[in-house]
């Protein structure tokens, strides 16, 4: 099965826990400063081969993560540190892949770059792309992955005794196990600033894994994927909140905090 990262955001203080996104600015508009404590709600949407040996069958499955972010805008230059807080994937063929918490400590925070067109609303934003590795240490981000887990790149990233990181597949015939991996996804992001508290926009991505081992042998072979050809599947919502927001509170208001 095949995995993702997730990110967090955070914004400026407010009365309201999250600043309504339907109390959008005219386009045109100038938005003032975009700097503060924002959710971040990112989709991948891929499509999933069947692993059966006498099928050519492809189906749709998307990863949801949720991140805690604080961003900081300076002219032109738009920014922000992100904190994983969760990730979630559809089901696929029976298949349910699942993230521990010790998957999304991993992951550290991390810095994105990009840039704003202009400060008015409707301005374009652009995101990266950017490249992160997760259950490997390497001199450059493109190198090659490790094909061994006895390399001496491969680390335990999530402290469990497991080469890489570790997720836990559910098959709805063949039980329960966990995979052993390490990863590469590269992302960018490119949207528009939609309000003075709101950005979105679509996400182009690839990602690379290896798999180290599992617990049973029918895990070690993993799943075909590609990117779901319909770009408008893959996407962002950047969306403030007050500045007391972390990520149990953005995991409890769930997909209604991003709601347009």
């Amino acid at each position: 099965m095949w995995l993702a990262l997730l990110v967090a955001c955070g914004g400026p203080e407010t009365d309201s826990a999250v600043l309504d996104p339907n109390d959008t600015d005219a386009v045109g508009s100038a938005f003032g400063d975009l700097s503060g404590r924002y959710a971040l709600k990112l989709v991948y949407a891929a499509e999933v081969q069947d692993p059966g040996p006498f099928t050519d069958n492809w189906e749709g499955q998307q990863l949801t993560s949720w991140f805690l972010a604080d961003v900081a805008l300076d002219g032109a230059s738009l920014g922000w540190t992100e904190t994983l807080c969760g990730l979630s994937s559809t089901a696929v063929f029976g298949t349910e892949t699942t993230y521990p918490p010790a998957f999304v400590l991993a992951n550290p925070v991390r810095a994105r770059a990009g840039t704003v067109s202009s400060d008015v609303t409707g301005a374009s934003v652009a995101v990266g792309p950017f490249t992160d590795v997760i259950g490997a240490a390497l001199d450059a981000p493109e190198d090659a992955l490790p094909t061994s887990g006895d390399d001496a790149r491969v680390t335990d990233d999530d402290a469990d005794g497991h080469p890489g990181v570790t997720v836990i597949v559910d098959q709805s015939i063949l039980g329960t196990g966990e995979v052993y991996v390490a990863q590469r996804a590269i992302t960018a992001l490119a949207g528009t600033v939609v309000s003075s508290t709101r950005l979105e926009g679509l996400v182009t991505w690839s990602r690379e894994k290896v798999v180290y081992g599992a617990s049973a042998g029918w895990l070690e072979a993993g799943a075909v994927e590609r990117v779901d050809p319909a770009p408008e599947r893959s996407f962002f919502v950047l969306q403030e909140v007050s500045p007391t927001f972390d990520c149990d509170a953005i995991l409890a208001a769930g997909d209604a905090l991003f709601e347009g």
